[in-house]
């Protein structure tokens, strides 16, 4: 039956565009060329938009629906020639896009957080983060509360806000067993929208170029950036949105897709379908904790600091504020005649090199290794499939934290090693899976912990043979991690 649907569609998703075509040419049959139409297309104009989101419904191929969309556009702007549109669609509207030194610039931007997020997991910042609030959020409606809370302070960037605030949070919402539909919708409802109402961001940028270009056209000499204000209260949808997302979660209510998706998540801990194609969860599982990195909180909060403040004097700087007076109608007119795609090229640059440098400073890893990670994750990341199952079962495995009992205040002595070992939390699909790999593998993650505090320095130094050590407890803990606990063995009396 599925295999019927699927074909019915295809075939009405070709007669469409067919369809289209053939319109396209009986429009211009009249004319010898397309020039005369050109003017004014009319009801044509409404072809392609109306193509590529029906096609989308149709063919749940998202990337085929806009490439034929423009295809049909090609073809109405060329008079109806299929051949030529065909050539206009290879060599100007991809090749031609792609060049646009505003849309270079975004790709530069998207490439360079990744690698960014990359160089932040590996120091241990988003791990680290992701501990904290995953402590202050205790149920799943914390999980989702605090999500939205950090979607609206990271307001800057709606792309930057997707990518930091999502694997900051999935740990987190994983353990509540929070499906990645509700995840995506809070997150996805949340960035755009206040990207779109913040004084200051990309899109405030690109929306006063806009209206400064408009109000150039007619002849009006008007501030750009004062009129963007002026239009903030009458943002419904985004208003709405945000609005909507704090309803959602507050009432903890689903209904229809959601609701199966929610039902599916939280009694079977399945946190996707079955046949489900997560887009980022390769890039993000090789985003692990570098071996042996301190989980510290601030690898990734000041990056994340400096990159919006960077941002914001970036739009300044782009936008003329050295030459405008600094007072509110000088910053006014600054942001107005911001370049904000450079802006926030500017600012992830220099960001990265922080990171880098904090990376090296703190001893984590090595300048080498910090080029490799940043390029490797923008051009050519390596997926688990290409390491072994027990390389992609085991993410991390932390620096030993030894603890003396109290009573021992022999400083130079301890009484237990505590080692933690992180779990991948978006490669199986229910913890039931995940815990029954953990005892299949459980021999061979006790041998690599072993190699692990071998040869960690704090216990070289103190000169505890390894066979004076005996396990004292294992746990696999809800945070995705197994926990082992060494304990000294007590010495035998003849």
């Amino acid at each position: 039956m599925t295999k019927k649907i699927s074909t019915r569609r295809w075939f009405i998703a070709a007669l469409l565009v067919a369809i289209t075509i053939i319109a396209t040419n009986i429009v211009f049959a009249e004319s010898e060329t397309g020039e005369e139409a050109s003017a004014h297309f009319g009801l044509l104009s409404l072809a392609t938009p109306f193509l590529a989101i029906v096609l989308s419904f149709i063919t749940k191929q998202v990337v085929l629906s806009l490439a034929t969309a423009i295809f049909v556009g090609a073809i109405i702007l060329d008079g109806g020639n299929v051949f030529t549109a065909f050539l206009r669609t290879c060599d100007t509207y991809i090749v031609g896009t792609v060049t646009d030194s505003w849309n270079a610039t975004l790709l530069v931007f998207i490439l360079a957080v990744g690698g960014l997020i990359a160089i932040m997991s590996k120091m241990g910042g988003m791990q680290a983060m992701a501990i904290a609030m995953s402590k202050k959020a205790k149920n799943a409606k914390n999980s989702l509360l605090i999500t939205w809370i950090m979607g609206l302070i990271i307001f800057f960037e709606d792309y930057a806000n997707s990518l930091v605030v999502g694997p900051t949070m999935r740990p987190a919402t994983d353990r509540e067993r929070i499906s990645r539909e509700k995840l995506s919708y809070v997150i996805d409802s949340t960035a755009g929208p206040v990207t779109d109402l913040a004084p200051i961001s990309s899109w405030t940028a690109y929306e006063i170029g806009m209206i400064a270009i408009a109000f150039s056209s007619v002849g009006y000499d008007g501030n750009a950036y004062g009129t963007f204000i002026q239009t903030l209260p009458y943002r419904f949808y985004n208003i709405f949105a945000i609005f909507m997302v704090l309803i959602v979660i507050l009432m903890q209510r689903d209904y229809g897709p959601m609701y199966r998706a929610e039902k599916r998540a939280r009694l079977q801990g399945k946190l996707y379908e079955d046949n489900a194609k997560p887009m980022m969860s390769k890039e993000l599982d090789a985003m692990n904790v570098k071996e042996g990195a301190p989980l510290r909180m601030c690898n990734a909060v000041v990056p994340i600091v400096v990159f919006t403040v960077v941002t914001i004097l970036a739009l300044w700087y782009t936008g003329g504020g050295v030459d405008e007076p600094f007072n509110f109608t000088g910053i006014q007119n600054a942001l107005g005649n911001a370049d904000a795609a450079t802006s926030i090229l500017y600012s992830v640059i220099f960001t990265s090199i922080l990171s880098i440098i904090m990376a090296v400073a703190q001893r984590i890893m090595s300048l080498k290794e910090c080029i490799g990670i940043f390029v490797e994750t923008e051009l050519a990341h390596r997926t688990p499939q290409e390491l072994s199952p027990l390389d992609q079962l085991i993410q991390y495995i932390a620096r030993p934290v030894y603890e003396r009992v109290p009573g021992n205040d022999n400083v130079k002595t301890f009484d237990r090693i505590r080692i933690t070992v992180g779990l991948p939390r978006y490669q199986f699909n229910s913890w039931e899976a995940l815990q029954n790999e953990v005892k299949k593998s459980q021999y061979e993650i006790y041998q690599r912990v072993i190699q692990r505090l071998e040869t960690d320095r704090p216990f070289k130094r103190y000169g505890v043979p390894i066979n004076f050590l005996e396990i004292s407890n294992v746990t696999l803990l809800r945070d995705f991690s197994l926990e082992f606990i060494f304990e000294l063995k007590e010495p035998k009396i003849n």
